[in-house]
């Protein structure tokens, strides 16, 4: 009887990896998706964690869908004599979400000591104070 609810559940647990897969695309969110399927953002959490098979085709969802949006930037600047700054913002925002390697990448440095003293003393002379 145990080993049937444990089955149940496997079943069930199978069907909406299944179903959160194929639907990422759609809602294009982990928290949206999670909630049209009927589980919990907690829920994708652990099985990312805890199922290599299930993390590696939410990879290839996301991949889906940053190939959606980078389509629709392609469009707007291949059809639109004027594009929508805004909306094409908002796109690379999430195209940027979707895969780092779009972030814009640049080191702050932050220096300490005398070389921030000799800093500090050359701009206060240059300001003249």
């Amino acid at each position: 009887m145990r080993e049937d609810y444990l089955a149940d559940n496997e079943a069930k647990r199978v069907a909406w990896k299944e179903k959160f897969i194929a639907e990422f695309p759609k809602y294009r969110t982990i928290t949206y998706t999670a909630k049209a399927v009927g589980v919990t953002r907690m829920s994708i959490n652990n099985w990312m964690r805890q199922d290599p098979e299930f993390k590696l085709a939410f990879e290839d969802a996301k991949v889906a869908t940053l190939d959606y949006y980078l389509n629709i930037l392609d469009e707007k600047l291949d059809n639109d004599s004027k594009v929508n700054v805004a909306q094409s913002n908002l796109i690379m925002f999430r195209v940027k979400q979707l895969d780092p390697s779009f972030r814009d990448n640049f080191t702050v440095v932050v220096e300490t000591g005398d070389k921030l003293k000799t800093l500090l003393e050359a701009y206060t002379k240059a300001l003249g104070s």
